[in-house]
Order: C-alpha cells, then sequence, then structure tokens
C-alpha cells in the first residue's frame, strides 16, 4: 500500500519528541481553545503520537480505536462536535472510557505524493465548535507541520517554515493580520525585520525574552540588549547573510536590566525583492540558556566519568 511505505520511508516512528513538533501541537490546543492536541502517525495496525499535548499515556492506541485513522482519508479538516452524539463515535473506547473525549477537530497531514500520513488534531472533554479564525489557524499549522515532517534536517525544516510565514507575512493585509494573531499563539518569540537588522514587527514572547516593551525592542533597540562582547559580530553576520540572501542561523547573548545573562537562539528565513536582494527577514527567537547549560552540564558529567 503506497500510504504506509510512504508513511516508513519517512522513518519517523517511534522517534524522540523534537521541539519544532511539540510547539506546533501546543500551538494548535492554545489556538484552538482546547485541553489537548495531537500530533499523529496512522500504522497499520496504530496510531502513533510523534507530539502529545495534555494527553498523557496516550501516545501509541489501536487504529480502530483512532479518530485520527478517519481524518486520513479526507482532505480538509473533520470536525466532531460532540462525539458521544455522533453515531460514528458514541461507542468508541476513547470517548465512552479514558479520556473521555467529546470534542475532535483533525486536519490531514498531506506527503508530497499525496498521501496522508497522520494527523494534527486537538480534543476536549467538552463539546466545542471551531470558529473560522480557529479552523483556518489549525490548516495553517497542519501546512506547518507537514513541512517539518518531510524536512526533518534541521536546517532545511527552518528554511522552508520560516517561507511559509514569510509568504503569510508578505500577502495583502488580511494575511498580515492573520500572521500576526498566529504569531501570537506560538509558545516561541517570532519577529520581522529589514535587512539591515532594523526590526518592524516582534510578538509578546519576544518582548519577554528581552525585559523589554515593544517601543524598546522594535527597530534597532533590540540590539541595546545584546551582550557587548556580541553586539559587533552579531551585527556583522547579520548584514553580510543578508547581501548572500541566505537564511539566519545564530546564537548570542543578551544582557537583562536585571542583569542576568541569557542565550538566545535565532533563525530566519530571507524574503526577496523582485531584483533577488534580501528584503526582510521573519523568524523565531528562543531562550535557549537553560537547555545549553543542561547539554553542558551532560557533556561535563560525561567527561568525568571517562
Amino acid at each position: 500500500m503506497q500510504r504506509l511505505a510512504s508513511l516508513r520511508e519517512l522513518k519517523i516512528l517511534d522517534t524522540e519528541p523534537e521541539i519544532q513538533f511539540d510547539t506546533i501541537a501546543q500551538a494548535a490546543a492554545i489556538a484552538c481553545g482546547t485541553s489537548a492536541s495531537l500530533i499523529t502517525f496512522v500504522d497499520a495496525e496504530r496510531q502513533w503520537a510523534k507530539a502529545n499535548f495534555g494527553l498523557p499515556g496516550l501516545d501509541s492506541i489501536a487504529r480502530e480505536a483512532a479518530l485520527c485513522s478517519h481524518t486520513i482519508l479526507q482532505d480538509d479538516i473533520l470536525e466532531i462536535v460532540d462525539a458521544s452524539a455522533d453515531p460514528r463515535f458514541a461507542q468508541n473506547p476513547l470517548v465512552i472510557g479514558d479520556p473521555g473525549i467529546r470534542f475532535y477537530a483533525g486536519v490531514p497531514l498531506k506527503m508530497s505524493d499525496g498521501t496522508s500520513a497522520g494527523a494534527l488534531c486537538v480534543i476536549d472533554e467538552k463539546p466545542h465548535k471551531l470558529n473560522a479564525a480557529q479552523s483556518e489557524i489549525l490548516r495553517l499549522l497542519g501546512i506547518a507541520t507537514e513541512k517539518a515532517i518531510e524536512g526533518r534536517n534541521a536546517l532545511r525544516h527552518e528554511r522552508e517554515l520560516r517561507s511559509e510565514i514569510a509568504a503569510i507575512a508578505a500577502a495583502k493585509a488580511d494575511s498580515e493580520a492573520r500572521f500576526r494573531v498566529l504569531s501570537e499563539t506560538l509558545p516561541i518569540g517570532v519577529f520581522q525585520g529589514r535587512a539591515d537588522g532594523w526590526l518592524t514587527y516582534i510578538n509578546t514572547q519576544c518582548q519577554k525574552i528581552y525585559q523589554a516593551s515593544v517601543e524598546e525592542a522594535l527597530g534597532l533597540g533590540w540590539t541595546v540588549r545584546l551582550h557587548p562582547d556580541d553586539r559587533a559580530w552579531v551585527l556583522e553576520h547579520w548584514r553580510k547573510t543578508a547581501e548572500v540572501r541566505e537564511a539566519i542561523d545564530l546564537e548570542f547573548r543578551i544582557l537583562r536590566p536585571d542583569g542576568s545573562v541569557r542565550v538566545v537562539e535565532l533563525k530566519a528565513a530571507p524574503s526577496l525583492d523582485n531584483a533577488g536582494n534580501t528584503k526582510t527577514y521573519v523568524g523565531t527567537m528562543q531562550d535557549v540558556t537553560e537547555a545549553r547549560q543542561a547539554r553542558a552540564h551532560l557533556v561535563s558529567e560525561s567527561l568525568i566519568r571517562n
């Protein structure tokens, strides 16, 4: 069967959690106002969750009980307002037993060959209905998930995802508004800026990372927070990367007003003008201080043991 062959070619089943999938799942639940969300892959005998937000222990279930096995047969969102009142699902063990599913909405994850590998779904224990904006956000997050699945190579994934965001940001006015609504649902910093490093937009998470207001961070204000030892090379790296029309991928330190030093990971994809020059960058920022400290600690312990 072509679908199962394509799924296995992804080599994603039973792999460890990855931040890009966990982030998308959490964003979907937040945006849709539900208590849980999953990114699943439907194998021959089971449904397996690559990302699980809010449903601990429900990582692998029999395919016949999986609501996502119905979603992969759709071309668009499958929405079940109240599963207990739907004849198709009223006797499903996940409805009459734990976790007591009532609301479900899933979007199929289409691969390049047209087959569906799985689904991005949101779940709640109460009946619910998505509004138009939530449905559109779920579709957009489904597209982002598809890009992440097909890439899986970190650099390729970042380029594709930021290009997707950049395309939304550069479109007509209603797409710009949609981009900003979506960015505010994400638990990571999202920004838009010019080729010279002048920021034109930051979301709330960026403000939290820098401990700065919008007014303080926009323009070149964000560079004020750069650690004195990092400021010059960060700006030079941004300028040179824009000149060669490449994605930005770097880590640097910032110095917050409270005196704390944090490590920030910045990734962005360029949007080019008609002449082929870098016009804008759209990307993400994350505070990775604790993650880098934990990794350094593990390396140190490994060296001590050896």
